[in-house]
């Protein structure tokens, strides 16, 4: 539910402004694969649709004296001081002057309006801001209240229509979606990293083959395989057939007479022509076979 506040002087947003602002940053979101690169792109756009002074991207940060206020971005207006790095707003703790707001948002309820109409614990923070009137919208990633984004006019006393309300809530999911999915990423890069660390440190020789309608393509073989066959493991990435070559064609023959895409032998050949033994385990998992050899 969108709210509207209501004022002495009526300052409509431009629609098709506001409208083109959302497809921007639809777009801008979707194409970077980290939204703080365009935040600041995206902040603008939308600022200068909406005609206001400013525009601030909070995020929560938890800490010993409780739930506080970082600013994630900031975008101003010519002429518009920015607050990035001010504890007057950058820091500032939520509660008990703005738990209102944190009961609101954490509900997904927006805050509206012109200051001067706000209760009067909340109003000092905004007044040394110069703000008259805001619309703020929070921002929720993966189900739990991850921050707000804030207009703000320094100038005048708005009247919000419900069209451009509509359109910024819309922003601010976007940018919560943005958000989440940068989250995931990272999450599967630290996973990787950690899977990497400990196949690159076992005694033995890891490889992923996955399945693909040409054959199996090994997408990953651990940096062992050099110390054991004296080839690097770029080598093998590059050339899908340059393991069959180093191992003993009997052996292949006898271990699986029907494919060559099984990425195992019995023995190979080393870069120095030496004959490695190999005992092979292999696991299948569902879109792809990790293998060992030691």
């Amino acid at each position: 539910m969108v709210e509207t506040a209501r004022a002495a002087k009526a300052a409509p947003l431009r629609r098709d402004a506001v409208l083109e602002a959302v497809a921007f940053a639809a777009e801008r979101l979707l194409l970077s694969s980290d939204w703080n690169e365009v935040a600041v792109e995206v902040l603008g756009r939308l600022g200068v649709a909406a005609e206001v002074s400013r525009v601030h991207l909070v995020r929560n940060h938890d800490t010993d004296g409780g739930l506080t206020m970082r600013l994630a971005a900031e975008w101003c207006a010519p002429g518009a001081r920015s607050y990035r790095g001010d504890p007057v707003v950058d820091g500032l703790t939520w509660e008990p002057d703005h738990t209102r707001w944190v009961e609101r948002m954490r509900a997904g309820e927006s805050i509206i309006g012109a200051i001067e109409t706000f209760p009067e614990q909340e109003r000092p923070a905004l007044r040394s801001q110069s703000i008259v009137s805001l619309a703020y919208f929070p921002i929720t990633v993966e189900g739990t209240w991850w921050g707000c984004i804030g207009f703000d006019d320094c100038d005048d006393v708005r009247d919000w229509s419900v069209t451009d309300l509509e359109g910024l809530r819309t922003a601010a999911a976007l940018l919560g979606a943005a958000i989440a999915r940068r989250h995931q990423e990272e999450l599967l890069l630290s996973a990787e990293s950690r899977y990497r660390s400990v196949v690159e440190r076992i005694p033995a020789v890891t490889y992923v083959d996955v399945m693909e309608i040409a054959g199996a393509r090994m997408a990953f073989i651990s940096p062992q395989i050099e110390t054991l066959l004296g080839y690097p493991s770029e080598r093998f990435l590059a050339d899908a057939d340059f393991w069959f070559d180093l191992v003993q064609p009997p052996l292949v023959v006898r271990a699986w007479p029907s494919t060559r895409n099984t990425g195992c032998g019995t023995s190979t050949v080393s870069g120095s022509g030496s004959t490695t033994p190999l005992r092979p385990s292999r696991v299948r998992m569902d879109r792809s076979r990790t293998s060992r050899a030691s």
